[in-house]
């Protein structure tokens, strides 16, 4: 039962129709009081609403999309909606709505099914109100009968084994742990929440909670990574129902080295495995993200670390336009191999936790706006191979411990604030092929170098 109160929902009380409705998941059939007219986005997500008004009796089946912002117009319109079917209307197949024809009462009837027990005690003289009867009266009633409503089960299970509302909270339960404490799956707009939501209400490949726990995690995450990282503007393989333009296309046009980066778009139904820029091993854990020159931005998931399998991170080229600073979680990838964000506006400077990654071999921070130093930690990376940093505002010394990194070929340092000199110890790594610096000027220049292929 719909009412508002004080005031019941009637015909000619249109104009009193509250700008927006929070409902309690108690109970699949509902009173709501004036209390409850509050805050619809603290308990539940929604989208096109006024086709699926069965969702204001089944939080478990609301779907909600993104592009539609949950306006309180939105509100107002579904219950104009609602107060406008007189007559019983079956919506989907999943219930039936009557306002009553009681001129004292106005009350919203919703009917979902058969329930356990009868609705109506039977009373011991005719009653004032038509009765939910399908068998014929002796005589013509003064109001018309109510038409039979399509039967359907009041809490509808799913491939899960487990009824919506249970798999959403065990779900959260799963997701909301690992979230940084700048997420927040009860902020409307946020990443965190259009993942989840689309996650619980949208994705197709529908999810289990009995499933392995990193499993989860790793779906949400790259949902969370495409809202966060505007993957609705991405070139290629943006989510036909998540995208920005009408008709996205999915053709990636840059390889990586084993020349796939092709798939499915984005939030598709199938494995994220098989979505485009995703690479999986055996076990179906990510170890490659390579979503470059497709114009990403955004900032990027803090998170990161919950994909512990990631051995290639690169999100690197124009148009891609990264802000907000690097995420200290990637030192956490004892895996992570190549990490390449060139060619963006990252800022801030570069986290000392990200030395932990001892098996960095690629370390590509080019044309960005960092600041800050060139810690001596960056001496314990002795896989280091290749070391970009030109084109950022860094300043400081040139720490001499890069000479300790035997593999390195590519120094690459121009285009900073850098002060003093290239040293000896670095000039003198054997494998080392490609130096630059601001050494443009001699002795007055501001990086004296003398292994530097060029200087600017």
């Amino acid at each position: 039962l719909l009412k508002e109160s004080p005031n019941p929902l009637r015909r000619n009380q249109r104009d009193t129709i509250p700008d927006s409705i929070s409902i309690p998941r108690a109970s699949i059939l509902r009173t709501l009081s004036h209390d409850d007219l509050l805050e619809v986005e603290k308990d539940v997500g929604f989208s096109q609403f006024c086709f699926h008004l069965q969702s204001r009796l089944h939080p478990e089946i609301i779907t909600y999309n993104p592009r539609h912002t949950l306006a309180p117009f939105i509100m107002k319109h579904t219950l104009s909606f609602l107060s406008a079917l007189f007559s019983i209307r079956t919506i989907d197949a999943k219930c039936a709505y009557e306002v009553s024809n009681d001129a004292d009462s106005g009350d919203a009837v919703v009917i979902c099914g058969p329930t356990d027990v009868p609705s109506f005690q039977p009373t011991m003289k005719p009653s004032s109100k038509p009765s939910l009867s399908n068998r014929p009266t002796s005589f013509p009633s003064s109001h018309p009968s109510f038409r039979q409503t399509q039967e359907v089960p009041i809490l509808v299970q799913n491939q899960c084994n487990i009824n919506p509302i249970d798999r959403r909270q065990l779900l959260r339960n799963i997701i909301e742990p690992i979230l940084s404490p700048t997420s927040d799956l009860d902020d409307i707009g946020s990443p965190a929440y259009l993942a989840f939501e689309w996650l619980v209400e949208e994705d197709g490949y529908h999810i289990c909670p009995a499933e392995l726990e990193s499993k989860i995690i790793q779906r949400f995450l790259v949902a969370k990574l495409y809202f966060e990282q505007e993957g609705e503007t991405w070139f290629e393989c943006s989510s036909p129902e998540y995208s920005y333009y009408s008709n996205p296309t999915c053709n990636p046009t840059i390889q990586n080295d084993d020349g796939h980066l092709d798939g499915t778009p984005w939030l598709d139904s199938s494995h994220e495995c098989d979505w485009a820029f995703l690479t999986c091993d055996e076990d179906q854990c990510i170890t490659k993200i390579e979503v470059d020159e497709n114009n990403v931005g955004g900032t990027l998931i803090d998170e990161i670390n919950w994909l512990p399998m990631v051995e290639v991170f690169t999100m690197d080229g124009y148009a891609n336009h990264i802000t907000g600073t690097i995420p200290t979680q990637f030192g956490d990838l004892t895996h992570l191999k190549i990490l390449d964000l060139d060619r963006n506006s990252l800022t801030g400077t570069i986290p000392e936790e990200i030395y932990a990654a001892k098996d960095l071999i690629e370390f590509d921070l080019n044309e960005n706006k960092l600041t800050g130093t060139i810690s001596t930690l960056i001496g314990t990376l002795t896989n280091l191979e290749f070391l970009q940093l030109f084109g950022n505002r860094l300043s400081g010394t040139i720490p001499e411990v890069i000479g300790n990194l035997s593999s390195l070929y590519d120094l690459s340092l121009h285009f900073n604030s850098f002060e003093g000199y290239i040293g000896k110890k670095i000039c003198s790594l054997p494998s080392l092929d490609h130096v630059t610096a601001d050494c443009v000027g001699g002795k007055n220049a501001k990086v004296n170098c003398k292994c530097c292929n060029v200087c600017y």
